[in-house]
């Protein structure tokens, strides 16, 4: 039989609220639309839906923002109380990314990216910049995370506080339902450069990437690679059907991939130690420093 990998959208998940057992709506409407769940199933869901069905979410109108969220917002153009959410649900910002500015100097044509050039200009000159977040988990994110999109006015989504926990309950919670052995993969939508992609921030049940460094290749030599994102690709595709305005199709399932089973908790792309980081950025600096002679220093300041 010819191997074939399957997106297949479920597109009866209706609107979630909060306490929903989303588990149980998704088995039901995988069940009405293909059949069911099958052994090695992949359920990539977005991280909106389990925020809704978690209850992690906020009216922004009743938020009184701070001192420094009034002085963050003046600096960035942000509304204060976009900016307040923001800080509750972050441990600190590490970098203000001031998107209109780019616009304004000619860096980034906007209009290659939008059909409405006029509303898109007017949207990004009210939220001007957006900030680079870590959590207390390690966790890097745009904004917090916090999400006005697909919600009424004045209410915002967080994201999930332990979502590689909440993959895991909904993963049991469908094993229980069905007898289905399936993986699941929480997606989240990150701007990264040029553009915005769907990233994973939870997983239960499948390895997050590949463990193929060294082994040969088709003519007997070691492999410098085949460390593959295996989630980040899954997300990646789930994402064709997600798309990011109106397509109102929440959960994805991966058929077809052929993959190892885990249980064991595991560390995601995109959740940092910074000490660590730290010590890697450093390395890199002496030995550019030792290989390149002083003018790289003098080139890489040029870049600042």
């Amino acid at each position: 039989m010819k191997r074939k990998i399957e997106l297949i959208p479920l597109e009866t998940i209706p609107e979630i609220n909060p306490g929903n057992d989303l588990a149980k709506i998704i088995v039901e409407s995988a069940q009405k639309e293909i059949g069911g769940l099958k052994d090695k199933d992949i359920v990539v869901v977005t991280s909106k839906i389990i925020s809704k069905a978690e209850n992690c979410l906020i009216n922004l109108e009743e938020l009184e923002p701070s001192k420094k969220a009034f002085k963050i917002a003046k600096k960035t153009l942000k509304p204060p109380k976009l900016v307040q959410a923001i800080l509750d649900h972050s441990e600190k910002i590490i970098a203000v990314v001031p998107f209109y500015d780019f616009i304004k100097e000619g860096l980034i044509d906007y209009k290659k990216f939008t059909t409405k050039p006029d509303v898109s200009i007017e949207l990004i000159k009210h939220d001007a910049c957006f900030l680079i977040t870590i959590d207390k988990e390690g966790r890097i994110y745009s904004d917090a995370g916090i999400d006005t999109s697909n919600h009424p006015s004045g209410i915002a989504s967080f994201p999930p506080p332990f979502p590689n926990k909440s993959a895991q309950k909904m993963r049991k919670k469908i094993k229980e339902l069905t007898g289905r052995n399936v993986a699941v993969v929480i997606a989240d939508t990150e701007i990264i450069p040029f553009g915005t992609m769907d990233l994973p921030r939870g997983i239960s049940g499948i390895k997050s990437q590949a463990q193929r460094f060294a082994e040969n290749d088709r003519y007997g030599k070691p492999k410098y690679g085949g460390v593959d994102l295996i989630a980040c690709y899954l997300t990646a595709a789930a994402s064709l059907w997600f798309g990011q305005t109106n397509e109102g199709i929440p959960v994805v399932i991966i058929r077809g991939y052929e993959h190892q089973q885990v249980e064991e908790i595991i560390q995601l792309v995109g959740t940092f130690d910074f000490s660590v980081i730290k010590k890697i950025i450093k390395k890199i600096f002496k030995y550019s420093l030792r290989i390149c002679d002083m003018r790289y220093l003098d080139e890489f300041l040029d870049i600042f």
